[in-house]
């Protein structure tokens, strides 16, 4: 929580600015108009792609919120290799989006609570807090500064029931999500600072640094998951080539503290990118490059390796479909490992509406965890899978139901020997929407 309190002090003083200085005027490439504004690749910038279809547009200056009802059912809710343990669960999220948009200045701020009731296993009740802020200010014609910060608190591996789909300023680079806990108290808190400066009609430098706690706070009910915390500061540099071709390198440190055993990761990386801006609505990105990673423990000296990196995504949109995919392999935490790890990780999704008021939407991702430093026989690799399929209506013009099924299965390798888990989550949710224009 204290990143959000620093950016929300630093969103102070950029308000008190802006509100003191006129607007500066636009700086574009050559040859740009003013809805033709520098964007960076997502690779280079770290942004996401956006889940909504250009048909349903982006909107600022809003006031959005509602409510959402979901009822599942977790037929292995804490992730069992033998004794499986199923129970259906009630949860209550309401939510609430801001945002804003003015010549140099553009916000969004994001609150989505959430009351999960389990029927059998009351004492796994749980409360959610899922928060989450992001800030975009021109200081200058060529100077951008951006601040984000995220806080969760969930009891599921797969993360909140935040509404939000309209962040203009992206995801946030979380730990790695890859592991499938069990139902249990999940705490992450992530926060970024940037600059990005614009030295030539083609050309782009930049640099952030991100903070990432994980924590799980209750012992007993995570089965040994481990807290980790990271540091990351990035520099890079991008230049396009033409109107669809950008290439960029970026330098990369990591820092990964493990609090069990207290396992340590210091990570340089030279990484080198290619962008292919096909259509407005489709990309191809790439990266490669070399690794020197130094890990070392209460139980072990110092070790340096070099392992390299890769990956690469596509996404392309259509009026009313949408398709990504991506793959990686780089160091990452370990999301729950007690170390820092390999991460090889694949995911695809695809959304469609296929009929008026009906859509559709499927995904999967696999994660595979290699631990860098094995600390003893309770040290695992891990595989994991996870498959959902699910149908959406609208009901009007506030309301929406929508059915979904997930399929996970997670294996664990080395130590004792190889063990594996299933689980089965169906989901109905039931969610009522509103929007607001604000200043009109």
């Amino acid at each position: 929580m204290r990143h959000f309190l620093v950016t929300l002090i630093v969103w102070s003083s950029v308000l008190l600015a802006w509100g003191q200085n006129g607007p500066a005027p636009a700086y574009g490439l050559e040859g740009s108009t003013s809805d033709d504004q520098v964007v960076l690749p997502a690779i280079l910038s770290g942004d996401s792609v956006s889940a909504l279809f250009p048909a349903e547009g982006e909107r600022s200056n809003y006031l959005n919120g509602g409510l959402t009802f979901a009822t599942a059912y977790d037929d292995n809710m804490l992730g069992s290799t033998t004794d499986s343990l199923g129970d259906a669960s009630f949860a209550v999220a309401p939510f609430v989006s801001l945002n804003e948009t003015r010549s140099r200045l553009s916000w969004q701020a994001d609150y989505a609570p959430g009351f999960t009731f389990y029927r059998r296993l009351s004492e796994r009740n749980q409360t959610d807090q899922n928060l989450d802020f992001g800030l975009e200010y021109r200081l200058s014609p060529h100077l951008t500064m951006k601040l984000k910060d995220a806080f969760l608190k969930t009891s599921s591996f797969l993360g909140g029931l935040s509404q939000n789909q309209q962040n203009p300023f992206g995801a946030l680079q979380q730990s790695n999500l890859t592991l499938i806990t069990p139902v249990t108290d999940r705490v992450s808190n992530t926060g970024s600072a940037e600059l990005t400066y614009q030295f030539g009609p083609n050309s782009m430098m930049g640099a952030r640094g991100l903070s990432n706690e994980l924590r799980f706070p209750d012992t007993q009910e995570s089965g040994g998951l481990a807290d980790s915390h990271s540091q990351t500061a990035e520099a890079f540099l991008a230049h396009r080539i033409s109107r669809i071709h950008w290439i960029g390198v970026t330098y990369h440190y990591q820092h990964i503290l493990t609090d069990q055993d207290d396992s340590r990761n210091s990570t340089h990386a030279l990484l080198f990118s290619y962008t292919l801006n096909a259509t407005p609505t489709m990309t191809l990105s790439v990266f490669a490059g070399p690794q020197q990673s130094e890990s070392s423990s209460q139980l072990t000296s110092a070790v340096t390796r070099w392992l390299p990196a890769a990956g690469a995504s596509f996404s392309w949109q259509s009026m009313h479909s949408g398709f990504t995919a991506g793959v990686s392999r780089k160091i990452s935490d370990g999301g729950g490992l007690p170390g820092a790890v390999q991460l090889t990780s694949v995911d695809t999704s695809y959304r469609r509406e296929w009929a008026r008021n009906w859509a559709a939407r499927f995904g999967a991702s696999y994660g595979k965890n290699e631990l860098i430093e094995t600390l003893g026989p309770l040290s695992k690799d891990s595989n994991s899978a996870v498959a959902m399929v699910g149908i959406s209506h609208q009901i009007g013009a506030h309301l929406a139901l929508e059915a979904s099924y997930l399929h996970a299965y997670q294996k664990y390798l080395g130590g004792t020997g190889a063990s594996a888990f299933n689980r089965n989550r169906p989901q109905i949710s039931l969610t009522y929407s509103f929007s607001r224009p604000l200043g009109r």
